[in-house]
């Protein structure tokens, strides 16, 4: 048996935070022969998760409590079935304190029960999945399959918050992609500017060598079309020196 619930998050408002915003679990739990398995999406970080519990781990909670097996389990699964939650009980999806290994689950789901003091029901180990859609297609199946109006309409509430959680995170993602082209397009644009800036000043760079080079020439003639000393001396006396004969 499967059941689809929308839960509320425990969470502390934080001094940074503007608004009290409050973050949801939706939880897909199915109740097998031995075991509970779980999937999840945390409204708070739009992260999937999976995990699974053995009903013996169960009983073992409850014999560390003290508490009759069988009553613990039903409430146990009376907590983790009811839409918004049973009064009475906190639910929590928290990173582990160590630092995740192959070995370490990715996230933890705390059931605590408050009733004067905390109490620690059940702990489940989750691990990411890349599927968001697995939950809103196992709330489609179930209410394909239901045949109670009050089953009915109960899960296609939760389907339609549902559907409207995943089109407004869509949206989200879409806006932020949009940002980010525009980004990056400026940056291209910006690189395009400085390479045409770096070509036109690597062409201007041959032509002042061949001007500077016209000008040496040009000193270079001048230089031997002036006259020279032994020149100007032919010039005064009409020609060349001649010896004298005494």
């Amino acid at each position: 048996m499967s059941f689809i619930v929308k839960l509320l998050e425990r969470t502390q408002l934080t001094h940074s935070q503007v608004e009290d915003v409050k973050p949801f679990i939706y939880a897909h739990s199915k109740w097998l022969e031995d075991e509970l398995e779980l999937d999840i999406v945390v409204t708070s970080s739009n992260l999937p998760y999976r995990g699974s519990l053995k009903f013996n781990d169960i009983r073992t909670a409850a014999e560390e409590l003290d508490q009759p097996y069988e009553e613990f389990f039903e409430e146990c699964k009376k907590a983790l079935t009811t839409n918004m939650g049973l009064t009475g009980f906190d639910y929590e999806v928290s990173s582990p304190d160590s630092q995740t290994t192959a070995t370490t689950p990715e996230a933890v789901f705390k059931l605590f029960k408050c009733s004067g003091y905390e109490t620690l029901y059940l702990d489940i180990p989750l691990r990411k999945v890349s599927n968001c859609f697995s939950l809103l297609d196992a709330a489609i199946e179930q209410t394909n399959d239901s045949n109670s109006s009050s089953v009915l309409g109960k899960d296609s509430q939760v389907l339609v918050e549902y559907e409207k959680f995943i089109q407004e995170t869509k949206s989200r993602e879409a806006k932020m992609l949009k940002k980010f082209l525009l980004l990056i397009n400026e940056k291209k644009a910006k690189i395009e500017e400085l390479e045409l800036k770096l070509e036109k000043a690597r062409g201007r760079r041959p032509t002042a060598e061949k001007e500077d080079s016209d000008t040496d020439k040009e000193l270079e003639q001048v230089e031997q079309d002036e006259p020279g000393e032994e020149d100007e001396e032919e010039d005064i006396y009409g020609g060349p020196t001649q010896a004298m004969n005494v």
